[in-house]
């Protein structure tokens, strides 16, 4: 082989080798590119983070104020004359029960925490991992990073003004009082209280994002009872009811009963509720230690009494048929009458449902349910026996002339005048002469 020979040897080894070179070069290229980016990006954190280590990063902003770049001392500076001053000047206006106050933050010693804001700008981006931190900053570099602050109170200023507040809004509560003194009903309304949450309201105070005027909804609690309206209202009603007026009536006639007789029928009583005998009181209500409700019912014993006695008073009874003796002696029947008699099981079954449910009316109308009352000795029986009648005997009896002996000896003779005794049953002469009183028309005499 020539020396030409060699040189082209040399020449082609040494093209073979700077492609080998481009080719390794190409092979790493995309590997080393975002390292040398990231790399880049890394030392740029670092020193930003060596630079600002002492300082807030740019872009932040409390409560609207830009404190970006700023070290503590004049950060605090800052936010001493464009957040707390002009916020000291703020009014303060807070609303409840349909009233309103007015002050400001300087009057109630409110004022931002400067020293925790400077500390939250500070800090801002300079805690968590790599990744956090480089969000941070991208946030405040983009004007994102807006931290709020938080107010705080001195002295007792704020103390004060609510309590004055609570003072204006507070409210006792009334407990409902129900009872029946003879016929007239006592009664006492109940009212929910209520009571300012000084806890919560301060803490609606304190709580702010802005410098300006503030108008805040103090926060105010219900306070129940032990008896309230749910309680009371039904049993009050109920009472009212019980003794509203009857005017109780069977076919033509009819009774008044008026409250004073139907009041001692009547019970009132104060029992403790139980679970599920009223409504819940809301969650945020101020509930009393025990709640009570007023129960309204009748007395079944009086009641039936009650019934029996008006009873007899509305009865009409049935009239037996009986016989007559004219002057000549002809002796004629005299018709039997039917009668109507009150169905006293029906009626107090009525009136336990009826007397305790409300009425609008002054008198409450009360038909009473009745039955027929039917003779024992019907006029077809007197008929029957009429022509089978025969005198048996007589006898006349002489008294001296009075006016009272007269009227006591005829109204109680005619008692007895037709009467007819039917076999088996018992003749009872006080039974058929009934009450001797005057009203009936018997009058005092001697014996």
């Amino acid at each position: 082989m020539g020396l030409g020979d060699a040189v082209a040897v040399v020449t082609r080894d040494t093209d073979r080798g700077k492609l080998r070179g481009l080719l390794r070069a190409r092979t790493w290229a995309p590997v080393l590119i975002p390292l040398s980016v990231l790399a880049l990006v890394l030392a740029i954190a670092f020193a930003a983070e060596w630079l600002y280590q002492d300082r807030a990063l740019p872009g932040v902003t409390v409560g609207g104020v830009d404190v970006g770049s700023l070290t503590r001392a004049t950060l605090i500076d800052r936010l001493d004359e464009e957040l707390a001053t002009p916020f000291g000047e703020s009014a303060v206006t807070v609303t409840a029960s349909g009233h309103t106050w007015r002050s400001t933050n300087a009057a109630l010693g409110i004022r931002p925490d400067v020293a925790a804001a400077a500390d939250s700008a500070l800090g801002y981006g300079k805690r968590g991992s790599v990744l956090e931190r480089l969000g941070a900053w991208a946030d405040a570099l983009r004007g994102d990073a807006r931290l709020p602050f938080t107010l705080v109170a001195s002295g007792d200023a704020l103390d004060h003004w609510l309590g004055q507040i609570s003072s204006d809004v507070d409210r006792p509560a009334v407990s409902g009082f129900l009872a029946l003194h003879e016929s007239a009903v006592s009664e006492t309304t109940p009212v929910l209280g209520r009571r300012l949450d000084k806890i919560t309201s301060a803490a609606s105070v304190l709580a702010a994002d802005s410098l300006g005027d503030r108008t805040i909804d103090l926060t105010v609690r219900d306070v129940y009872p032990e008896v309230d309206p749910s309680g009371f209202d039904a049993a009050l009603a109920q009472l009212r009811a019980a003794v509203t007026p009857l005017d109780v009536s069977v076919e033509e006639r009819h009774q008044s009963v008026d409250a004073t007789q139907l009041a001692p029928l009547v019970h009132v009583q104060l029992v403790t509720a139980k679970p599920g005998d009223l409504p819940a009181i809301p969650g945020e209500a101020i509930a009393p230690a025990v709640r009570y409700r007023y129960v309204v019912s009748l007395d079944a014993d009086r009641l039936a009494e009650w019934v029996t006695a008006l009873a007899a008073s509305l009865d009409r009874p049935a009239v037996d048929a009986r016989y007559s003796v004219s002057k000549d002696g002809v002796l004629s029947v005299v018709p039997g009458k039917s009668g109507i008699k009150i169905d006293q099981d029906k009626l107090k079954t009525l009136l336990a449902t009826a007397l305790l449910a409300p009425s609008s009316s002054a008198t409450r109308p009360v038909s009473a349910p009745a039955v027929l009352d039917a003779t024992s000795f019907t006029t077809a029986d007197a008929q029957k026996w009429l022509p089978q009648l025969t005198k048996t005997s007589s006898f006349t009896t002489y008294f001296p002339v009075s006016a009272s002996r007269h009227a006591n000896i005829a109204t109680g003779s005619s008692q007895f005048d037709g009467v007819v005794i039917q076999p088996g049953a018992t003749f009872s002469f006080w039974s058929l002469l009934g009450p001797v009183t005057p009203e009936r028309g018997y009058a005092y005499a001697g014996a």
